[in-house]
Protein backbone atom coordinates (compact mmCIF):
# COMPACT_ATOMS: atom_id res chain seq x y z
CA UNK A 1 0.00 0.00 0.00
CA UNK A 2 2.97 2.07 0.75
CA UNK A 3 4.63 1.44 -2.00
CA UNK A 4 1.79 2.46 -4.35
CA UNK A 5 0.88 5.66 -2.21
CA UNK A 6 4.24 6.47 -3.02
CA UNK A 7 3.93 5.92 -6.46
CA UNK A 8 1.08 7.73 -7.13
CA UNK A 9 2.85 10.74 -5.43
CA UNK A 10 5.51 10.51 -7.73
CA UNK A 11 3.29 10.12 -10.92
CA UNK A 12 1.72 13.51 -9.23
CA UNK A 13 4.43 15.27 -8.57
CA UNK A 14 5.78 14.46 -12.55
CA UNK A 15 3.42 15.92 -13.70
CA UNK A 16 3.43 19.26 -12.26
CA UNK A 17 6.78 19.54 -13.01
CA UNK A 18 5.99 19.47 -16.62
CA UNK A 19 3.13 21.49 -16.05
CA UNK A 20 5.73 24.22 -14.92
CA UNK A 21 7.81 25.31 -18.04
CA UNK A 22 10.14 27.90 -18.89
CA UNK A 23 9.80 30.52 -21.48
CA UNK A 24 13.22 31.77 -23.28
CA UNK A 25 13.92 33.53 -26.11
CA UNK A 26 14.03 30.12 -28.02
CA UNK A 27 10.44 30.13 -27.45
CA UNK A 28 9.22 33.56 -28.95
CA UNK A 29 9.31 34.60 -32.59
CA UNK A 30 12.12 34.71 -34.96
CA UNK A 31 12.78 36.60 -38.49
CA UNK A 32 10.92 34.16 -40.96
CA UNK A 33 8.65 32.98 -39.04
CA UNK A 34 4.89 32.91 -40.60
CA UNK A 35 2.11 32.19 -37.85
CA UNK A 36 -1.77 31.40 -38.73
CA UNK A 37 -3.85 33.31 -36.06
CA UNK A 38 -7.65 33.38 -35.78
CA UNK A 39 -10.03 35.18 -33.84
CA UNK A 40 -12.76 34.19 -32.11
CA UNK A 41 -15.74 35.50 -29.73
CA UNK A 42 -16.98 34.55 -26.56
CA UNK A 43 -18.61 31.65 -25.33
CA UNK A 44 -21.34 31.64 -22.56
CA UNK A 45 -20.28 31.29 -19.74
CA UNK A 46 -16.44 32.43 -20.42
CA UNK A 47 -14.46 34.00 -17.32
CA UNK A 48 -11.35 34.57 -18.36
CA UNK A 49 -10.34 36.12 -14.38
CA UNK A 50 -9.79 32.18 -13.66
CA UNK A 51 -6.91 31.28 -13.27
CA UNK A 52 -4.04 29.55 -10.58
CA UNK A 53 -1.41 27.31 -10.29
CA UNK A 54 -1.50 23.88 -12.08
CA UNK A 55 -4.87 25.11 -13.52
CA UNK A 56 -6.92 23.48 -17.00
CA UNK A 57 -8.38 26.21 -18.87
CA UNK A 58 -10.26 25.20 -21.41
CA UNK A 59 -10.90 27.63 -24.12
CA UNK A 60 -12.52 24.61 -26.47
CA UNK A 61 -15.58 26.24 -27.36
CA UNK A 62 -14.40 29.61 -29.03
CA UNK A 63 -16.53 30.64 -31.59
CA UNK A 64 -14.17 31.04 -35.02
CA UNK A 65 -14.75 34.77 -36.45
CA UNK A 66 -11.68 35.08 -39.03
CA UNK A 67 -8.33 33.69 -40.08
CA UNK A 68 -5.11 36.06 -40.83
CA UNK A 69 -1.45 35.17 -41.55
CA UNK A 70 1.40 36.80 -39.61
CA UNK A 71 4.48 36.64 -40.91
CA UNK A 72 7.81 38.13 -39.04
CA UNK A 73 10.20 39.99 -40.80
CA UNK A 74 13.44 40.81 -40.45
CA UNK A 75 14.60 44.21 -39.36
CA UNK A 76 16.55 44.48 -43.38
CA UNK A 77 13.18 43.79 -44.67
CA UNK A 78 11.66 46.77 -43.67
CA UNK A 79 11.94 50.47 -45.78
CA UNK A 80 15.66 51.44 -45.71
CA UNK A 81 15.39 54.26 -43.96
CA UNK A 82 13.23 52.79 -41.16
CA UNK A 83 15.65 49.90 -41.26
CA UNK A 84 19.01 51.85 -40.43
CA UNK A 85 16.82 54.10 -37.56
CA UNK A 86 16.46 50.50 -35.99
CA UNK A 87 19.76 48.76 -37.30
CA UNK A 88 20.60 45.30 -35.38
CA UNK A 89 23.86 46.77 -34.14
CA UNK A 90 25.24 46.71 -30.70
CA UNK A 91 25.81 50.19 -30.99
CA UNK A 92 22.49 51.52 -31.63
CA UNK A 93 20.30 52.57 -28.16
CA UNK A 94 17.05 51.34 -30.75
CA UNK A 95 18.69 48.24 -31.99
CA UNK A 96 15.61 45.75 -32.90
CA UNK A 97 16.28 41.90 -34.96
CA UNK A 98 12.42 41.43 -36.24
CA UNK A 99 9.32 43.47 -37.02
CA UNK A 100 5.43 43.15 -38.16
CA UNK A 101 3.34 45.10 -40.72
CA UNK A 102 1.23 47.31 -39.45
CA UNK A 103 -2.39 48.84 -40.84
CA UNK A 104 -1.68 52.41 -42.51
CA UNK A 105 -4.82 55.08 -42.81
CA UNK A 106 -5.28 58.52 -44.23
CA UNK A 107 -6.54 61.28 -41.70
CA UNK A 108 -7.40 64.43 -43.47
CA UNK A 109 -4.25 65.62 -45.68
CA UNK A 110 -2.13 62.42 -43.79
CA UNK A 111 -1.32 59.68 -45.77
CA UNK A 112 0.39 57.51 -43.08
CA UNK A 113 1.81 53.56 -44.83
CA UNK A 114 3.81 50.61 -44.72
CA UNK A 115 3.60 50.79 -41.33
CA UNK A 116 6.05 48.86 -38.77
CA UNK A 117 6.46 47.36 -35.50
CA UNK A 118 9.95 46.61 -34.35
CA UNK A 119 11.12 44.00 -32.08
CA UNK A 120 14.05 42.83 -30.42
CA UNK A 121 14.42 38.72 -28.95
CA UNK A 122 17.31 38.87 -26.73
CA UNK A 123 18.30 36.47 -24.00
CA UNK A 124 17.24 38.57 -21.64
CA UNK A 125 13.76 39.66 -23.12
CA UNK A 126 11.56 40.48 -25.48
CA UNK A 127 10.79 43.98 -26.23
CA UNK A 128 9.86 46.71 -28.43
CA UNK A 129 12.33 49.74 -29.02
CA UNK A 130 9.89 51.45 -31.11
CA UNK A 131 8.03 51.73 -34.42
CA UNK A 132 7.99 53.54 -37.94
CA UNK A 133 5.68 54.46 -40.80
CA UNK A 134 5.34 56.43 -44.24
CA UNK A 135 3.97 59.21 -43.41
CA UNK A 136 3.22 61.64 -46.79
CA UNK A 137 5.97 59.51 -48.56
CA UNK A 138 8.48 60.28 -46.15
CA UNK A 139 10.31 57.48 -43.16
CA UNK A 140 9.36 58.60 -39.99
CA UNK A 141 10.64 56.29 -37.20
CA UNK A 142 9.31 56.63 -33.48
CA UNK A 143 11.66 55.59 -30.98
CA UNK A 144 9.83 54.56 -27.71
CA UNK A 145 11.36 56.65 -24.47
CA UNK A 146 12.71 53.26 -23.40
CA UNK A 147 11.82 49.47 -24.48
CA UNK A 148 8.17 48.06 -23.98
CA UNK A 149 9.96 45.01 -21.68
CA UNK A 150 6.87 42.75 -23.05
CA UNK A 151 8.55 39.50 -21.81
CA UNK A 152 11.52 39.30 -19.12
CA UNK A 153 13.53 36.26 -19.92
CA UNK A 154 13.69 33.55 -17.95
CA UNK A 155 9.46 33.94 -17.94
CA UNK A 156 8.98 31.43 -14.90
CA UNK A 157 5.80 31.31 -13.02
CA UNK A 158 6.82 33.26 -10.56
CA UNK A 159 8.33 35.90 -12.90
CA UNK A 160 6.96 39.70 -12.56
CA UNK A 161 8.32 42.81 -14.20
CA UNK A 162 7.48 46.25 -14.83
CA UNK A 163 8.60 48.85 -17.66
CA UNK A 164 7.63 52.39 -18.52
CA UNK A 165 7.57 53.86 -22.07
CA UNK A 166 6.05 56.03 -24.53
CA UNK A 167 7.02 58.38 -27.30
CA UNK A 168 5.91 62.00 -28.82
CA UNK A 169 4.91 62.65 -32.14
CA UNK A 170 5.57 66.68 -32.33
CA UNK A 171 4.18 68.34 -35.29
CA UNK A 172 4.00 71.99 -33.97
CA UNK A 173 6.02 73.40 -36.94
CA UNK A 174 4.00 71.53 -39.86
CA UNK A 175 0.07 71.22 -38.48
CA UNK A 176 0.31 72.65 -35.15
CA UNK A 177 -0.33 69.80 -33.04
CA UNK A 178 1.47 67.64 -30.91
CA UNK A 179 0.96 64.36 -29.56
CA UNK A 180 2.36 62.27 -26.77
CA UNK A 181 1.87 58.90 -25.02
CA UNK A 182 3.23 57.60 -21.64
CA UNK A 183 2.53 53.77 -21.12
CA UNK A 184 3.08 51.32 -18.48
CA UNK A 185 3.09 47.91 -18.33
CA UNK A 186 3.26 45.34 -15.78
CA UNK A 187 3.34 41.39 -16.30
CA UNK A 188 3.11 38.55 -14.08
CA UNK A 189 2.87 34.77 -14.69
CA UNK A 190 -0.80 34.57 -12.50
CA UNK A 191 -1.15 31.45 -13.50
CA UNK A 192 0.22 27.81 -15.05
CA UNK A 193 -0.67 24.60 -15.98
CA UNK A 194 -2.65 23.62 -19.35
CA UNK A 195 -4.66 25.47 -21.92
CA UNK A 196 -6.79 24.15 -24.53
CA UNK A 197 -8.10 26.37 -27.53
CA UNK A 198 -9.57 24.46 -30.87
CA UNK A 199 -5.76 24.28 -31.92
CA UNK A 200 -4.71 21.70 -29.20
CA UNK A 201 -3.67 21.91 -25.57
CA UNK A 202 -0.73 22.85 -24.68
CA UNK A 203 1.04 23.17 -21.17
CA UNK A 204 1.32 27.02 -20.69
CA UNK A 205 2.56 30.02 -18.25
CA UNK A 206 -0.42 32.54 -18.50
CA UNK A 207 1.13 36.38 -18.65
CA UNK A 208 -0.92 38.94 -17.14
CA UNK A 209 -0.46 42.27 -18.62
CA UNK A 210 -1.92 45.34 -17.38
CA UNK A 211 -1.45 48.83 -18.96
CA UNK A 212 -1.83 51.80 -17.73
CA UNK A 213 -1.54 55.07 -20.97
CA UNK A 214 -2.49 58.78 -20.69
CA UNK A 215 -2.33 60.45 -24.01
CA UNK A 216 -0.91 63.90 -24.19
CA UNK A 217 -2.24 66.60 -26.72
CA UNK A 218 -1.35 70.54 -27.86
CA UNK A 219 -2.88 72.69 -30.37
CA UNK A 220 -0.59 75.15 -31.16
CA UNK A 221 -2.94 77.55 -33.00
CA UNK A 222 -5.08 77.60 -29.27
CA UNK A 223 -2.34 77.67 -27.22
CA UNK A 224 -4.28 74.69 -25.73
CA UNK A 225 -3.45 71.42 -24.14
CA UNK A 226 -4.37 68.46 -22.19
CA UNK A 227 -4.10 65.27 -20.74
CA UNK A 228 -6.40 62.55 -20.84
CA UNK A 229 -7.73 60.61 -18.30
CA UNK A 230 -5.72 57.24 -17.43
CA UNK A 231 -7.00 53.88 -19.55
CA UNK A 232 -6.24 50.67 -18.01
CA UNK A 233 -6.54 47.92 -20.31
CA UNK A 234 -5.20 43.47 -19.79
CA UNK A 235 -3.56 41.67 -21.98
CA UNK A 236 -4.08 37.64 -20.71
CA UNK A 237 -1.56 35.60 -22.84
CA UNK A 238 -0.93 32.44 -22.66
CA UNK A 239 2.51 31.43 -23.62
CA UNK A 240 4.26 27.89 -24.57
CA UNK A 241 7.11 25.55 -25.49
CA UNK A 242 8.31 26.40 -28.80
CA UNK A 243 4.84 27.79 -30.75
CA UNK A 244 6.42 31.68 -31.04
CA UNK A 245 3.14 33.69 -30.31
CA UNK A 246 0.66 33.03 -27.33
CA UNK A 247 -1.07 29.92 -28.57
CA UNK A 248 -4.15 32.26 -27.16
CA UNK A 249 -4.27 35.98 -26.26
CA UNK A 250 -7.59 37.40 -24.49
CA UNK A 251 -7.97 41.21 -24.90
CA UNK A 252 -9.73 43.28 -22.11
CA UNK A 253 -10.32 47.23 -22.38
CA UNK A 254 -11.98 49.74 -19.59
CA UNK A 255 -14.27 47.54 -16.90
CA UNK A 256 -12.46 44.09 -18.50
CA UNK A 257 -15.13 44.29 -21.32
CA UNK A 258 -13.13 41.71 -23.49
CA UNK A 259 -12.15 43.56 -26.65
CA UNK A 260 -10.35 40.73 -28.57
CA UNK A 261 -9.76 37.27 -28.77
CA UNK A 262 -6.91 35.51 -30.45
CA UNK A 263 -5.40 32.21 -30.82
CA UNK A 264 -2.44 30.08 -32.82
CA UNK A 265 -4.33 27.61 -35.11
CA UNK A 266 -3.85 26.01 -38.43
CA UNK A 267 -4.81 27.42 -41.80
CA UNK A 268 -8.62 27.13 -42.55
CA UNK A 269 -8.07 27.21 -46.25
CA UNK A 270 -12.16 27.25 -46.88
CA UNK A 271 -12.73 30.10 -44.93
CA UNK A 272 -9.71 31.94 -45.97
CA UNK A 273 -9.65 31.31 -49.52
CA UNK A 274 -13.55 32.43 -49.58
CA UNK A 275 -12.68 36.03 -48.30
CA UNK A 276 -11.77 38.03 -51.12
CA UNK A 277 -8.48 40.21 -50.28
CA UNK A 278 -9.09 43.19 -52.55
CA UNK A 279 -12.07 45.57 -51.59
CA UNK A 280 -11.41 48.04 -54.21
CA UNK A 281 -9.38 48.23 -57.82
CA UNK A 282 -5.49 48.45 -56.93
CA UNK A 283 -4.47 52.42 -57.69
CA UNK A 284 -0.88 54.23 -58.68
CA UNK A 285 -0.03 57.40 -57.74
CA UNK A 286 1.00 59.58 -59.24
CA UNK A 287 0.46 58.36 -62.58
CA UNK A 288 1.89 59.45 -64.74
CA UNK A 289 5.09 59.63 -62.64
CA UNK A 290 7.45 62.44 -63.46
CA UNK A 291 9.82 61.40 -59.90
CA UNK A 292 11.87 58.67 -58.88
CA UNK A 293 9.06 56.51 -57.59
CA UNK A 294 5.64 55.89 -57.28
CA UNK A 295 3.08 54.35 -55.13
CA UNK A 296 0.69 51.63 -55.20
CA UNK A 297 -2.54 51.61 -53.00
CA UNK A 298 -4.83 49.16 -52.36
CA UNK A 299 -7.71 48.35 -49.62
CA UNK A 300 -7.35 44.57 -48.08
CA UNK A 301 -9.91 42.75 -46.61
CA UNK A 302 -7.64 40.82 -44.57
CA UNK A 303 -3.79 40.56 -44.41
CA UNK A 304 -2.29 38.74 -47.44
CA UNK A 305 1.56 37.95 -48.90
CA UNK A 306 1.27 40.07 -52.10
CA UNK A 307 3.57 39.34 -55.04
CA UNK A 308 4.18 42.81 -56.70
CA UNK A 309 5.03 42.11 -60.85
CA UNK A 310 6.46 44.89 -62.86
CA UNK A 311 5.98 43.82 -66.93
CA UNK A 312 6.53 46.31 -70.23
CA UNK A 313 3.36 47.01 -71.99
CA UNK A 314 4.42 44.21 -74.50
CA UNK A 315 4.08 41.41 -71.42
CA UNK A 316 7.81 40.91 -70.58
CA UNK A 317 8.15 40.55 -66.81
CA UNK A 318 10.66 43.26 -65.39
CA UNK A 319 11.10 42.71 -61.26
CA UNK A 320 9.08 40.52 -58.60
CA UNK A 321 8.97 41.16 -55.22
CA UNK A 322 6.88 39.58 -52.20
CA UNK A 323 5.27 41.78 -49.25
CA UNK A 324 2.98 40.87 -46.04
CA UNK A 325 0.36 43.36 -45.99
CA UNK A 326 -1.68 44.17 -43.22
CA UNK A 327 -5.93 44.41 -43.90
CA UNK A 328 -6.39 47.61 -44.20
CA UNK A 329 -5.37 50.40 -46.35
CA UNK A 330 -2.33 49.55 -47.66
CA UNK A 331 0.67 51.56 -49.90
CA UNK A 332 3.91 50.31 -51.17
CA UNK A 333 6.82 52.07 -53.27
CA UNK A 334 7.54 51.35 -56.43
CA UNK A 335 11.18 52.49 -56.89
CA UNK A 336 12.03 53.57 -60.39
CA UNK A 337 15.90 53.15 -60.00
CA UNK A 338 16.22 49.88 -58.07
CA UNK A 339 13.57 48.03 -61.05
CA UNK A 340 15.60 49.96 -63.84
CA UNK A 341 12.49 51.53 -65.34
CA UNK A 342 13.16 54.00 -67.78
CA UNK A 343 10.21 56.64 -69.45
CA UNK A 344 7.49 54.38 -71.08
CA UNK A 345 4.26 52.52 -70.39
CA UNK A 346 4.01 49.60 -67.86
CA UNK A 347 1.67 47.34 -66.09
CA UNK A 348 1.63 46.36 -62.10
CA UNK A 349 0.64 43.23 -61.09
CA UNK A 350 -0.38 42.50 -57.72
CA UNK A 351 -1.30 38.87 -56.49
CA UNK A 352 -2.40 37.59 -52.87
CA UNK A 353 -1.58 34.63 -51.54
CA UNK A 354 -4.97 32.81 -52.54
CA UNK A 355 -4.86 33.60 -56.20
CA UNK A 356 -6.71 36.52 -56.87
CA UNK A 357 -4.75 39.68 -58.71
CA UNK A 358 -5.54 43.39 -59.77
CA UNK A 359 -3.44 44.71 -63.37
CA UNK A 360 -3.05 48.48 -63.20
CA UNK A 361 -0.87 50.32 -65.92
CA UNK A 362 1.32 53.14 -65.10
CA UNK A 363 2.84 55.63 -67.03
CA UNK A 364 6.95 57.27 -66.20
CA UNK A 365 7.65 60.34 -67.90
CA UNK A 366 10.30 61.54 -66.00
CA UNK A 367 11.59 65.03 -67.71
Amino acid sequence: MKKALFAFIMIAFVGRLEAQITITTADLTHSGDIYTVSTGSAFTGMDVTLTGANYNWDYSLLNFVSQTRDTIFAETATSSLLSLYYINSGFNANRSNQATHGTGATVGTINISDVWNFYYNSSASFNQPGFGAIVNGAPLPIAYTSRDIIYPFPLTSTSTNTSSFGYSIDLTTTLGIYYGVRKVRTNEVDGWGSVTTPYGTFNSLRVKSTIVEVDSFYVDSLHFGFNAPAITTIEYKWLASGKGIPVLQINTSVGGVVSQITYRDTLNTTSVAQVPTFNQELQVFPNPSNGNQTFSKMNLERASDLKFEIYSIDGKLISTESVRAANGLFMHPLNFDKNNLVNGEYLLKVTSENGTSKVKQFTIARQ
